[in-house]
Order: structure tokens, then C-alpha cells, then sequence
């Protein structure tokens, strides 16, 4: 049970506090008395009682009092069913079958709520960690789940609760998850949020695209960046902004390193056994390799461990491409003991939704992760060993730390899908694993920030409750924060301040100012890109119009082309005298005129369903690419983030116009890697564009027309011009016609700060660039 504050309209409070007061009066005698009201009285009550809440509110009236009555629908929604019940006709179905106690409750805890403003809800309240003008932090709390992106080209819309305000969705019954996208479009009013319920008033049955970076995706999850598995709690970060979303993608979609351009990100993971640092390193394969390293941040250990995702005992999960172990799906992780109860990546309502870890061309994903333990524990009862870990990930795989911990012998507690015996969910009753920090760059600049949220209650509870602690890593200040104080935890961790902010600002990396060229770069080419792709949409739309409308196929009453008066009834061509006869025989030459398909000339370049070939050879595909075994391209709903989410891969710039000094950025000294390392790999092309349709019907192909590249922006002819009688002040100067400016031309803008109201920038609307001082045009 969480509580949250929020508050009736003031004119309201007296009104309804005093009606329902009436209503509890009544409902109450009944309880204390155990009395028990026949069904259809019970249900008249409790349906009077949502009317004259009704009429009292009238939601119609404005969009405040429109608030306050979904708010109510929330708190009432456990004794009466919405979407059976009307103010102006009694149905015994519009009321749940429900007891006098409980009608009882519901009333009291609605009553409570009017008078204080504050509710206590079914699940917990997402915590905002800070926001820029650009980024909103939130900290996810266990249960949430992220099922939005998803990169296997399925359309499909995310999932909602049939809900109207964020109050009803953190209401929902405790057996259902709520969607944390969800939660953000009804909780906020940013452009991405906003753009997300103006979504679902369309009610898609499709989605329009499904890159996981464009302005479209951005607003079928209210920006949503990354995602967590569903009991993993912790950072999520939502892009206000539709170009901010791109931006964001980007990182996410980079090696996990900041002088990489990319997201550092950083969990906490209770494990199984006692883990120390390995001696030496140890390979199984090419593909599984787990070794110490010595890096900025001291002594790790180092697991690049490539995987592939596939589907065991009817549960998602991510299996060791090669461990030199032969065929590792078998028997590999599925749990000790018998299952009790649901498994960590049982969705709540059994749905299987399709994930954006897509597996490369042959099913292979790298994965690489850094760790530290920094505490060890035992359980009391059964002298069991645990170990507290620091992690970082470099890549963003399917459920990689946990798979990760599970091939090198030690997996997470309360995960029976990577190793946990199943008795272990009767104690600990979520996977023990939490994104405890994230590192970030605001879009568009070069500013750099640092979000923590701190250790949930409930996992800080169980380390001091369930478990003795036994050492920890020699440390002169505690490792991390938590929600609450835990006595027995001093030596590792303190509770935070509430007066200090969780988001910070961070110095940028060496290479700052490159990493941001190459990324207003890459957002220039995504907006040109995404504007060739919807004119080629859009001329496609039209040219298939067209095309249908002047069809050499039949209507609907069987006639050829009745569209066209040139055609007649019996599918002859009048025109010319030269006409089209669906009875004659196009394979002989008594074809009209003599022109038979058959002819060896007409073989020279001929069709075979896909393209001409020449010389009446079929022209050749290229071959299938191979797949691993049983390897599935999609995953759970409750996925970590990943880099490669809506098939997409952040390309490494080496464009000398875009990275001025000519050298490739460094790579990030706290994530080493060795030959054959992620970050030293190639990554994938961009997804090719739409593939022309196939030869429909066996008619002829037909070719679109040819369309037009996107025209470069012409120049101006204005250039940044520094005053002489005022070194230091700049102006624009037009070439061409000789005009002056004290503000830079189109496209740059000057925009205020949300943030810091009083402060102005200048910001290019064509490619998203910012500058605080005037720019070069």
C-alpha cells in the first residue's frame, strides 16, 4: 500500500465529505450488526451512491471537476464496474460482487482521500528523480512493465489498462502490472506525453513505425528510452521532446560508455554463493570469456559472454551462444526444485509480447559487463552464502545480467530462470536486481548529468532482515543510498538526503564537444531520412491510388477496367481496333499481330516474380542467413534496454565533416576491451527501406515512379560578422543584399530556458543544434 498526495477542489470537499459521511453512517451499522443486505439492495446502494457522487462533482462542468471524477472512479472502482454503470440506468452488473465490508472500506478510504488528499493506491508511485528541458528521470518501481518497443517489425500497438487517469491505473488490481509509459502520458502534460494520448483517442489498431527512434514511436510510449525488466526496479528516462527522443535513442544505442557517446549505467545484484574476483582468466570459447581487469575505477571482474535469445520450458531467455559446451539450451539455468509459484518473467495476464532484443544476423549477441563485489552475507537458517555486486553494463542484452551471473556459477537471488531453486520466491519474492545510477548527456548539448535512485525499502529490508552481514569491501565511505535507514547496513550504505537532489551535473568528457558534433550529425541525417522515407510513403500511397483506380483487373461485377469507358463489357479493348481478348492464346503465335510471349526474344529479359533477368536466366538471391537452433528474434515484455532496440544500431561516425579533428573518439578507460570486444566490433547497417510489392496476380509489374532526392538547403548568404567598434558583439551580415541582423536567420531560433526562466539559447530547428552564444551560419 503506497500513499500519494493529491487534493479534491476546495468547493467540493465540504459537499462530498459530508455525503459520503451519510453513506458510511449507513453501510457501517449494517457491518457492525452483521447484517447481511440481499444482492439487489446491496447493488442499488452501492450504484446510488456513484450517482450522487456523480451529481455532485459534474464532471461536465469543467476540466478540474472532470479530474476529480476520475479520481473517484478510481477509489470506487473496486465495488462498482464502469463500464456497465450509467448515471440514469440501474444495472445489478454494473456493481462487482462484492460484501458489505468491503463496500464499507472502499467508502472510508474515498472518504479519507476527499478530506486529506491523500490516497493510499494498490501499487507504488513512480518517483520523479529530476528533469531538464529536455529529460524526465523516474524511478520504475518493481511490478511496472515496459512493453513498447519492439524491434521485430510487429505493428501491434502497446498495451494499456482501460484507464482515464494515473490515480485508476496505480489502482489496478495487484495480480495486473501497470505500464510505467502509461503512468507518465497520464500523470504529464510534456510534448511527448501529451502526443501519446492524442494517440490513443485514435484507437490504432497498427502502429505507423516501429524504428524506436522517430517522432512516431516517441509517441506511442510518452518517450520512454530505455526499459526494465518487470521486477526490476530503478533509473528510467523519458524525452520530453520528439527530437529529444532521437537524440536520447542514440545514446542508449551506444557502447554504455561516456566518451563513447553513449548512456554509463550502473546495478546493484544480490547473488548467489561467495564471489570474489577471478585470478586469471578463463575461456571456454571465443564466444564466453570471464577474466580480472584493473581499470579507473580499480579491480573488476569482466564477463563478454555472447548470447542468443530462444525459448526454454515456455520462458524467454537468453542462452550462451557457444560455451564450448556443445549445445547449451539444454538444462541450461531452468531452476532448481519444483515451481511454486510464478516466474519472475510470467507476464501477469499471459501475454508474450514481442521485445526488441533482436538477435544479429545469425542469432549471435555480444554482451559484455563489469562488476565488483563490495559485501557479503549469509542466511541464518541455512548458512547460504550471498554477495552484494556493483555492475556496469557495456552492452544492453536480453536479461544480460542476469544471464551474465548465471553462466559464471553465481545467479541472482530470487531468479529460477537463470539457476535460483524455486523454494527461494517463498522468501524473496522479487529478482533481487536494481538500476542504481545512469550517466547521460541532455540532447543537444554538452551538458552531462548523473540520476541515482536510491535502494527500494523492500530490498534494503531484506539484506537487513533476511540475511547477517558478514564483510565488505574495505571503503572509507559508504558504497550507496537507500530509501530508508537500515541499522544493520551502516558499514555499506546511508539513507539519502531528501534535501539534495538525486539528478547532479557531471564534468563532460574529454572528448565532449565531438561526441555532441557527431550527434547533431546523426539527428541532421534522421530528419532528413525520415523525411525521403515519408515522401516515399506518401508517393507510393498516391501511385498505388492511382493505379488501382485505373486497374486492368475486374470490379466488382466481374467487367474489366469499368472504371475506364474504353473498356467493355466483354473485356475488349475499343480503341484503335486494337483490343485485348481474354479468351485468345497468348502462348501460340496466333497471338494478335503475331506477338507471342513465347518468342525467344521476348526471354532475353524476362521476369521472374522478383526482377528481369537477362538472357532468360532466373536471377539469383542472396542466400538466407543462418540462424542458431531454436534462437527466437523476439523476447519477454519486460526487457532491459538494449542497443540495438527497434533493429536499429548507432553507427560510429568517422565522417572527417563531422568529427573536425579527424580522430576517432577514445574509448572509455572504465570499459577495457579486448580483441573482439563489442566496442571493437562493426555494427550492423541501418535497416533497409520498404521493399518494392511483389508481382500480384500474375499481371505484369509496374514500376513507381522515380522520385526525387531531398534538395539541400540552399545557403542563405548570411554570415556571423564581430563588430569592430565592439570587440567580443556579433551581428549577421547578407551578402547578397546587403542586410544587417542582430539575431541569426532561419532556421535558428531563440528559445527560452524551461529550466532556468530568463535564459535564452539559440537552437537550429532544421538539426537540432544548440548554442548559448551566436552561432556560425
Amino acid at each position: 500500500m503506497t500513499q500519494i498526495d493529491k487534493h479534491v477542489s476546495r468547493s467540493l470537499k465540504s459537499q462530498l465529505s459530508a455525503f459520503l459521511d451519510k453513506k458510511i453512517y449507513v453501510i457501517k451499522n449494517v457491518v457492525d450488526q452483521d447484517e447481511i443486505w440481499p444482492r439487489d439492495q446491496l447493488a442499488k446502494f452501492v450504484w446510488d451512491t456513484a450517482k450522487q457522487v456523480w451529481k455532485i462533482i459534474q464532471p461536465d462542468s469543467s476540466s478540474s471537476r472532470k479530474q476529480d471524477w476520475e479520481d473517484g472512479k478510481g477509489m470506487l472502482k473496486d465495488i462498482v464496474n464502469w463500464n456497465q454503470w450509467h448515471p440514469s440506468n440501474f444495472l445489478d452488473t454494473a456493481v462487482h460482487e462484492v460484501l458489505e465490508k468491503q463496500v464499507f472500506e472502499v467508502l472510508a478510504r474515498y472518504k479519507h482521500f476527499v478530506e486529506t488528499g491523500v490516497v493510499n493506491t494498490t501499487h507504488q508511485v513512480p518517483k520523479l528523480l529530476g528533469e531538464t528541458d529536455e529529460l524526465l528521470c523516474v524511478d520504475k518501481p518493481c511490478l511496472f512493465t515496459c512493453s513498447y518497443g519492439s524491434g521485430t517489425g510487429d505493428k501491434t500497438p502497446p498495451r494499456i489498462a482501460q484507464v482515464e487517469s494515473a490515480t485508476q491505473l496505480l489502482n489496478l488490481d495487484r495480480d495486473r502490472s501497470p505500464q510505467i509509459h502509461q503512468y507518465l502520458a497520464l500523470k504529464f502534460n510534456y510534448e511527448n506525453a501529451v502526443a501519446t494520448r492524442e494517440w490513443w483517442k485514435t484507437k490504432p489498431k497498427e502502429m505507423k513505425d516501429t524504428c524506436g527512434r522517430c517522432a512516431d514511436c516517441a509517441a506511442t510510449q510518452a518517450g520512454c528510452c530505455n526499459r526494465l525488466d518487470k521486477e526490476t526496479s530503478g533509473v528510467m528516462i523519458a524525452a520530453k521532446t520528439a527530437k529529444g527522443f532521437t537524440d536520447v535513442r542514440l545514446q542508449f544505442a551506444s557502447t554504455h560508455s561516456r566518451e563513447e557517446g553513449g548512456t554509463e549505467k550502473y546495478y546493484l545484484a544480490l547473488v548467489h554463493g561467495e564471489v570474489e574476483l577471478p585470478k586469471a582468466q578463463t575461456q571456454h570459447s571465443p564466444d564466453w570469456l570471464h577474466e580480472p581487469i584493473t581499470d579507473l575505477l580499480g579491480e573488476r571482474g569482466r564477463i563478454e559472454i555472447a548470447c542468443f535469445v530462444t525459448r526454454v520450458a515456455g520462458v524467454n531467455k537468453a542462452i550462451p551462444w557457444n560455451d564450448g559446451k556443445g549445445d547449451a539450451s539444454k538444462g541450461a539455468g531452468k531452476g532448481q526444485g519444483k515451481q511454486k509459484n510464478k516466474a519472475p518473467d510470467a507476464d501477469d495476464d499471459g501475454w508474450d509480447g514481442d521485445e526488441n532484443e533482436m538477435n544479429d544476423a545469425q542469432g549471435r549477441q555480444s554482451a559484455l559487463t563489469l562488476y565488483r563485489p563490495i559485501a557479503w552475507f549469509y542466511r541464518a537458517a541455512t548458512k547460504q552464502k550471498y554477495t552484494l555486486l556493483h555492475l556496469q553494463i557495456i552492452t544492453g542484452r536480453f536479461h544480460q545480467i542476469r544471464f551474465h551471473c548465471g553462466q559464471i556459477g553465481h545467479p541472482l537471488v530470487g531468479d529460477p530462470t537463470y539457476g535460483a531453486p524455486w523454494e527461494e520466491r517463498d522468501w524473496a519474492r522479487r529478482v533481487f536486481l536494481h538500476s542504481y545510477q545512469t550517466k547521460f548527456r541532455e540532447p543537444f548539448t554538452n551538458k552531462w548529468f548523473e540520476v541515482t535512485s536510491p535502494l527500494p525499502e523492500d530490498l534494503g529490508t531484506f539484506l537487513d532482515k533476511e540475511l547477517v552481514l558478514e564483510r565488505t569491501l574495505d571503503s572509507n565511505k559508504p558504497f550507496f543510498k537507500t530509501r530508508r535507514p537500515h541499522a544493520g547496513l551502516k558499514k555499506i550504505c546511508e539513507q539519502y538526503d531528501p534535501s539534495k537532489p538525486l539528478m547532479v551535473s557531471e564534468a563532460a568528457p574529454i572528448n565532449g564537444e565531438d561526441i555532441l558534433q557527431r550527434a547533431n550529425a546523426a539527428n541532421a541525417r534522421h530528419l532528413q531520412a525520415q523525411s525521403l522515407k515519408d515522401r516515399k510513403n506518401n508517393s507510393l500511397k498516391d501511385w498505388q491510388n492511382n493505379s488501382s483506380s485505373n486497374s486492368c483487373g475486374p470490379d466488382k461485377t466481374g467487367n474489366l477496367g469499368s472504371k475506364d469507358p474504353s473498356w467493355s463489357k466483354d473485356g475488349q479493348w475499343s480503341n484503335n481496333s486494337t483490343g485485348w481478348n481474354p479468351k485468345a492464346d497468348w502462348n501460340t503465335d496466333s497471338s494478335r499481330d503475331g506477338n507471342s510471349w513465347n518468342k525467344p526474344g521476348w526471354k532475353d529479359n524476362s521476369w521472374n516474380g522478383k526482377q528481369w533477368s537477362s538472357g532468360g536466366s532466373p536471377a539469383k538471391e542472396p542466400p538466407a542467413p543462418s540462424q542458431k537452433a531454436g534462437s527466437v528474434p523476439a523476447a519477454v515484455d519486460e526487457d532491459d534496454d538494449d542497443e540495438d532496440w527497434g533493429g536499429w544500431k548507432a553507427p560510429k561516425e568517422e565522417d572527417a565533416a563531422v568529427a573536425s579533428s579527424g580522430s576517432a573518439p577514445a574509448v572509455s578507460s572504465s570499459a577495457p576491451a579486448s580483441e573482439g570486444s563489442p566496442a571493437k566490433r562493426a555494427r550492423h547497417d541501418a535497416p533497409q527501406g520498404v521493399q518494392s510489392a511483389g508481382n500480384a496476380g500474375g499481371m505484369m509489374p509496374q514500376t513507381p515512379p522515380d522520385l526525387p532526392d531531398v534538395p539541400d538547403v540552399p545557403k542563405s548568404g548570411w554570415k556571423r560578422m564581430e563588430s569592430r567598434s565592439q570587440p567580443g558583439v556579433f551581428y549577421y551580415f547578407n551578402e547578397s543584399t546587403g542586410q544587417t541582423s542582430v539575431e541569426p536567420p532561419p532556421p535558428w531560433e531563440v528559445k527560452a530556458s524551461r529550466s532556468a526562466p530568463g535564459v535564452f539559447y539559440y537552437w537550429n530547428s532544421s538539426t537540432g543544434q544548440t548554442s548559448v552564444e551566436k552561432p556560425q551560419v
